[in-house]
């Protein structure tokens, strides 16, 4: 949470952009990346900010879905592991099966 208000802190130079919301973005994405938890990540950067926090929710909720679509995007999928060399094989693709010499 400390690294994401730093990083709205930072961003909050910004033209446009005031340094309230700019936390609340930073806070939120923050939390929806490392916790891949997007609603827990827009209520923990909407309560941390106090009255402050009601005001800018729209745009915590914009980050979070931002941040949360780009790191389920980005994330490498889990790979398999191969089969062993004696166990039947799984369902093959179709380039598998046109390679194969047919009897």
């Amino acid at each position: 949470m400390f690294i994401g208000a730093a990083g709205g802190m930072a961003l909050s130079h910004l033209p446009g952009l005031p340094l309230v919301p700019a936390v609340a973005m930073g806070i939120g994405a923050m939390c929806a990346v490392m916790l891949r938890l997007p609603l827990t990540s827009v209520l923990l950067a909407t309560l941390l900010l106090g009255t402050d926090g009601l005001a800018v929710m729209p745009l915590a909720i914009v980050a979070v879905a931002v941040a949360y679509v780009a790191s389920a995007r980005l994330t490498a999928a889990p790979q398999t592991e191969p089969a062993a060399p004696g166990a039947p094989a799984s369902v093959s693709s179709s380039a598998e099966r046109a390679a194969e010499p047919r009897a």
